[in-house]
């Protein structure tokens, strides 16, 4: 059978080619940074240090998935500092973290290296028309975000949905009471007459939409057990202040819509609490209009001169940018090639669908709504017949209210609640995978799954 000794070969040539190219690529990187360094004269201690990160890569395999909670939290932390050698250091470290851990998992390697390759060269395109000081920095930041995804299903360690929700409670819980520190105290930011609190970040609305996850997680644990239930209540106060704090209609709108669809899955769905739930939520939400921050940013959506309001103006930003994809319709202008001052005047679209249309045209924008509906598909498969169906419940309000936000918003530019969000749809996603252990004769898995979510916590054992 020559044409099965053939694609015998074939596979095993891909399989060594799988296994080996992490590693080529971590010395042939190594190589190049030592000498670029030694080019640059730098001093020998930072040749020393450069040549040996293979190692540090190597033996940080097991705590990957650790690091790269602390590396999320740090990152919170330094978002506003302005500071690019922080955040992109951050950014460099997660891929670092996946790099080690796709040289132990080679079966993601070649997707991840055709992801970056596909994101260097699409910021290659646009750098001569559009400065690559926008394009590579954001192929740069849309590699990292991928290796988040990357590490949260890939890593080894232990994972459930509580200890998933406590990462994001520690990913924003400094933000989250420096916001509210910034609202009692009147020390936030004044934008459109409208004093707006953001905590670390850089901006207003990615603290809402970090703010929003960390509702979301924290609303998942106060239903979970009565295990430190009123502690979770507390934290679910705090965050709900620094969500109002924010002045942020699309991050409250995306709070919502975590919250409604995580308690319409089966996974989560009783009576009971979908009574009480909605009723807490119908209450946040007025409160949350109807105070000052509220009512302003309101005003700024339905102000009698239409002209000035935030809905308008986007309006206006994106019938530019718009103009700007049919320039290159197919293939887009380059990724970050909006952020570029001649499309908006170094403004943003406000609005993930355009600008992906507009910076990597409709393959682009056509490959991330594909993997979001097959991401979706998935999770919706899991619901019945998994260990953790609470996760699927999890990971889809956690896509779906990052899918309206950014009908009007930068919500992928937003890097910490964009790599929050992605950690919780990896994580989530890899213990949705996971098959219910016990299956008595004559009853499927979606019976036993259908039966036992009535009763179990979040970390798979009964509460």
């Amino acid at each position: 059978m020559p044409g099965h000794r053939d694609g015998a070969l074939a596979g095993k040539v891909a399989t060594h080619a799988e296994q080996y190219a992490v590693p080529v690529t971590v010395v042939v990187g190594t190589l190049a940074a030592v000498l670029l360094a030694w080019r640059t004269e730098l001093p020998p201690a930072a040749l020393v240090v450069l040549a040996a990160l293979p190692l540090a890569l190597v033996y940080s395999y097991r705590a990957a998935l650790p690091l790269l909670a602390v590396v999320l939290v740090l990152r919170a932390l330094v978002d506003s500092s302005g500071t690019q050698v922080l955040t992109g250091g951050a950014a460099v470290a997660i891929i670092a973290l996946a790099v080690v851990v796709l040289g132990r998992s080679p079966t993601w390697v070649a997707p991840f290296l055709v992801l970056a390759g596909y994101l260097f060269t699409s910021a290659w395109a646009g750098a001569g028309s559009h400065g690559g000081s926008y394009t590579y920095p954001e192929a740069l930041r849309t590699i990292s975000a991928a290796a988040v995804v990357v590490i949260a299903v890939k890593a080894p360690g232990r994972l459930t949905v509580r200890s998933v929700a406590h990462v994001v409670q520690a990913i924003a819980l400094v933000p989250a009471l420096l916001a509210l520190y910034q609202f009692a105290t009147g020390t936030g930011s004044i934008n459109n007459g409208a004093m707006r609190a953001s905590g670390t970040l850089a901006h207003e609305n990615s603290a809402a939409m970090l703010f929003a996850l960390a509702n979301l997680a924290t609303f998942a644990l106060v239903l979970d057990s009565h295990r430190r239930r009123w502690l979770h209540a507390g934290l679910l106060a705090v965050f709900l202040g620094a969500q109002v704090a924010t002045g942020s209609i699309g991050g409250l709108v995306a709070a919502v819509v975590m919250v409604l669809t995580y308690l319409s899955s089966a996974a989560v769905r009783r009576a009971d609490r979908t009574i009480l739930s909605l009723v807490g939520v119908g209450l946040a939400v007025f409160a949350a209009t109807t105070s000052q921050v509220g009512a302003q940013r309101l005003e700024e959506y339905s102000g009698s001169n239409s002209d000035e309001t935030s809905l308008a103006w986007r309006f206006e930003a994106w019938t530019h940018v718009l103009d700007f994809w049919r320039t290159n319709p197919v293939w887009g202008n380059g990724i970050g090639s909006t952020s570029s001052p001649a499309v908006l005047g170094g403004s943003i679209p406000h609005n993930e669908y355009v600008r992906l249309l507009a910076e990597v045209g409709l393959i682009g924008l056509g490959a991330t709504i594909l993997f979001g509906v097959l991401l979706t598909r998935s999770l919706l498969r899991t619901v019945h017949a998994s260990a953790y169906p609470a996760a699927s419940a999890l990971a889809l309000a956690a896509l779906a209210g990052t899918a309206v936000n950014a009908l009007a918003a930068n919500t992928m530019l937003y890097s910490v609640s964009f790599y929050a969000t992605l950690f919780v749809l990896g994580a989530c996603w890899r213990l949705a995978q996971t098959a219910p252990l016990l299956t008595p004769a004559g009853e499927d898995p979606g019976q036993i799954a259908r039966r036992w979510v009535t009763s179990p916590g979040l970390d798979g054992t009964d509460r």
